[in-house]
């Protein structure tokens, strides 16, 4: 079995020694030596019952009014960022700012 098709959780032999998917490039060692970047091409042998792949999100199911006042506050953030990147260049500031709030709409439509 390659790395990649090993869900992350999952715990595998190389090279003798055992690991486990830690990230979609890296197993950490289960004697806690280490982690190390596992090649794509490596040829694997899983160990134990096969994990079942998690969902990209274990949040639940969203609100929606959670996750616009969560976006409220970050582009509320973003913008006052804005301001004192921009410092005296009033301009250019105007203009990401305006590209900002489209940026934020288009999220927002997208709920």
């Amino acid at each position: 079995m390659k790395f990649p098709q090993l869900p992350v959780g999952a715990q595998f032999e190389l090279d003798g020694k055992t690991y486990t998917k830690t990230t979609p490039l890296v197993g950490t060692a289960t004697d806690g030596s280490g982690q190390r970047m596992i090649p794509r091409y490596a040829v694997l042998r899983p160990i134990g019952e096969p994990v079942q792949a998690t969902p990209a999100s274990n949040f639940g199911p969203l609100d929606p009014d959670k996750v616009r006042a969560a976006f409220a506050t970050f582009e509320a953030d973003a913008m006052r960022l804005l301001d004192e990147a921009c410092g005296d260049d009033a301009g250019r500031c105007d203009a990401l700012k305006a590209a900002l709030g489209e940026a934020g709409q288009r999220f927002r439509d997208g709920l």
